[in-house]
């Protein structure tokens, strides 16, 4: 949520790209995006509105109450695009999921491809991607669940 906020606020122009390493005139170019064409949505461990969400950042001193007020009405345009985590037995049934993964970059979006804010994690090595592979099939046949992160 700090991380839609933040974005939400820089194309707003109530804040400064301070310490944003994407900013850099060296960095710029067709290769990122601007945060002008960024996107939110996907899917939630939790059912609390996005408002609210916000909201409670900023009372604990997350994140200053002044942004949140700013870019409230942006935050209602998110709220749609949230979906919370399908519910099965086994995560590979869990059902919507690939409907509205495909539906959030779909055309009428805008968009043509999806991120994830918290996916910055190194590439594997291709034989510990095979390993991972088999761990995250065995996983989704699992009745166990998985925790992930929000967006």
């Amino acid at each position: 949520m700090t991380a839609t906020v933040g974005a939400l606020t820089l194309r707003a122009g109530v804040t400064e790209p301070t310490g944003c390493v994407t900013a850099l005139p060296v960095l710029r170019g067709p290769a990122l995006p601007d945060v002008a064409d960024l996107v939110f949505g996907g899917h939630d461990l939790v059912t609390i509105p996005v408002i609210k969400k916000a909201e409670a950042l900023a009372d604990s001193g997350v994140i200053p109450a002044r942004l949140v007020v700013a870019v409230s009405d942006d935050l209602a345009e998110v709220e749609p695009w949230i979906r919370p985590v399908p519910v099965a037995a086994r995560q590979a049934d869990a059902p919507g999921r690939p409907a509205f993964d495909a539906a959030f970059a779909r055309k009428d979006r805008g968009r043509r491809r999806a991120g994830h804010p918290a996916g910055g994690r190194p590439t594997a090595r291709r034989r510990r991607q095979r390993t991972a592979v088999a761990f995250l099939t065995g996983g989704l046949s699992s009745p166990k669940s998985v925790t992930c992160s929000s967006p």
